[in-house]
Formats: C-alpha cells, structure tokens, sequence
C-alpha cells in the first residue's frame, strides 16, 4: 500500500517531501524516534535526507518512509 513505512533505500531521490521516521543512531540511547517532513538533498553542505532540520545522518539517521497525506481542504 502507498501510504505504509518503506525501508528508506526506496526513498526518492528527486527532491519530493516525504515523511521521514528517525531512530537514534547510537545503541546506547533508547530506541524512541521522531518523524518529519524531509527531503534528500545532494548540496554541498547537507547531504541526504536533511530538509528542514539540520541532523547528523550519524546519529540521527533517516530509517523509513511514506509518502505525504493530501493537505487539508480547508473547508
């Protein structure tokens, strides 16, 4: 189904917003994530699924994601 968690190596690339669902990279840590809107890049200084926040692909490396729900019709 399209709007289910996919392993994130079936991400596009080109740029369109997902949803992204960030898991600590560090073993140590618990296991709570977070998930946000985000894109890849492939700039300079941000590379890979950086979008609006600023995050270490090391410690907070992009897992899963899905595409993004239709917008509300503002009614």
């Amino acid at each position: 189904m399209p709007n289910e968690w996919q392993a994130i190596d079936t991400a596009p690339r080109d740029g369109t917003r997902v949803l992204i669902g960030r898991f600590t990279g560090n073993p140590k840590a618990d296991k709570e994530g977070f998930c946000q809107v985000d894109w890849f890049r492939t700039d300079y200084a941000k590379n890979g699924f950086t979008g609006f926040g600023k995050f270490n692909e090391r410690y907070w490396p992009a897992t899963h994601w899905m595409p993004l729900p239709p917008p509300p019709s503002g009614d």
